[in-house]
C-alpha cells in the first residue's frame, strides 16, 4: 500500500531534474510556488519566488527568465496540488507550495508558502527545545498527567493525574492550524478574551531577540515543528514551561508556571 510519504517521494523524485536543471536549485534553499485558479477552475502558477539564496543570484535570474521556464509551470502546478493533498491540505487554502532543498541536495515539500526560519531560530533551536523539555519536567506533573481544561479568561490550565487535579497559571501563546499551515499568535486571535490576548502580547513584547522576526509577526505560514520551536524560544526567554496541545484542527501552545 502506497502511503502519503511514499507518494511525496515519488513526485519529488520525478520533479528533481526540473528543479535542478531548469530552476537552478543549486542556488537556493527554498522555492515558493504561488498558485491561483483560472476561470475554468484549473490551477496555474502565478509566481515563482526564491527564498534562502545560497548560490549565484545570476543563475537564478537566468533560470527564471529562460524561454523554456513558462512551459514548466503546468508541471509545477500539478505537482503542488498533488503534494498538498498528501498533507490533507487544500492548495487553495494555502496559496501554493514550497520546495525545500536540504544540505545533501534532496528535495522536500511543504504545503503553503513557507519561508525559511530566521537564522536566529536555527541558532537557538537546540537550546530552546532542551529548555522546553526540562522546564516542563520541572513542573512535577507526572508522566500520566493530562490537560483537562484551559481557561483563557482566568489564565489557568487544569491538569489531572489519577484523582488529583492541579491548576497552573498559563499564557495562551498561539495556535498552529493544520488546514492552512499557519501560526497565529494569541494576541491576534479575535476569538480569545481581551485579557488572554493582552497576556500573550506582553509575553511576546518582552522577547529580547529582535532578530527572530517571526515573534513580531501576528500570523505566518510555517510548519508545525518551527511553530513549536518558536513557542519554546519565547518560553525560554520568559523562563516558563511551554506545552503543545494537539487538537482536532491544529495545535495550541501554552506557557505554564506553577500556581
Amino acid at each position: 500500500m502506497t502511503t502519503d510519504a511514499d507518494f511525496r517521494r515519488e513526485v519529488l523524485t520525478e520533479l528533481a531534474p526540473v528543479l535542478r536543471e531548469a530552476l537552478a536549485s543549486h542556488a537556493w534553499g527554498r522555492l515558493l510556488v504561488h498558485t491561483a485558479r483560472r476561470d475554468d477552475g484549473s490551477l496555474r502558477v502565478s509566481d515563482l519566488e526564491v527564498d534562502d539564496v545560497i548560490g549565484p543570484e545570476a543563475d537564478i535570474e537566468r533560470a527564471m527568465g529562460a524561454p523554456d521556464t513558462p512551459s514548466l509551470l503546468p508541471v509545477l502546478a500539478t505537482a503542488v496540488e498533488a503534494l498538498a493533498s498528501t498533507w490533507s491540505v487544500d492548495v487553495d487554502d494555502v496559496g501554493g507550495g514550497t520546495f525545500v532543498r536540504d544540505d545533501e541536495g534532496a528535495f522536500h515539500h511543504l504545503p503553503g508558502l513557507v519561508r525559511a526560519p530566521s537564522a536566529a531560530v536555527d541558532l537557538r533551536a537546540a537550546a530552546a527545545l532542551a529548555w522546553a523539555s526540562s522546564s516542563f519536567a520541572g513542573l512535577g506533573l507526572g508522566e500520566d498527567a493530562t490537560l483537562v481544561e484551559v481557561d483563557p479568561e482566568r489564565a489557568v490550565a487544569v491538569w489531572q493525574s489519577g484523582d488529583a487535579r492541579r491548576e497552573l497559571r498559563c499564557v495562551v501563546l498561539g495556535t498552529f492550524a493544520r488546514a492552512s499551515w499557519t501560526l497565529v499568535w494569541a494576541h491576534a486571535n479575535p476569538s480569545l478574551p481581551e485579557a488572554a490576548r493582552a497576556r500573550c502580547h506582553e509575553a511576546l513584547d518582552a522577547f529580547t531577540d529582535r532578530a527572530v522576526w517571526e515573534v513580531s509577526t501576528p500570523q505566518l505560514a510555517t510548519d508545525e515543528r518551527t511553530a513549536w520551536t518558536l513557542a519554546a524560544l519565547v518560553a525560554e526567554d520568559a523562563r516558563l514551561a511551554p506545552v503543545a496541545v494537539r487538537q482536532e484542527q491544529g495545535t495550541l501552545f501554552l506557557l505554564l508556571e506553577a500556581a
